[in-house]
């Protein structure tokens, strides 16, 4: 998808995650968190954020919500190539405390 017109039609506000990256919604609950996962989805960094959608929050927020995203996307992708099922199945299932984002 072309990130500019994903911008200009609007559909990175629209968009839902893959089917394998779904597990990430129980970790970013509120309205904004799974907007801004979106955004990092489609643009692959936060950078135009606030720009772009026009919502209030602080960038010391957006760098620890980026930074919980990493961790949890690191987790599971060093789960899965250990071959780690409980693991996995935590992650998936929104039970890893992934702590809070302040």
């Amino acid at each position: 998808m072309n990130t500019e017109l994903a911008f200009i039609s609007g559909a990175i506000f629209d968009i839902e995650l893959p089917k394998e990256m779904r597990y990430l919604y129980k970790y970013f609950k509120t309205d904004i968190q799974r907007q801004f996962l979106r955004y990092y989805y489609v643009y692959g960094n936060w950078t135009h954020f606030l720009d772009h959608t026009g919502l209030y929050c602080k960038v010391r927020w957006l760098y620890g919500l980026e930074t919980r995203l990493k961790f949890i996307q690191n987790m599971h992708r060093k789960a899965k190539a250990d071959f780690d099922l409980g693991t996995i199945a935590l992650l998936e299932s929104g039970k890893f405390k992934a702590g809070k984002i302040k």
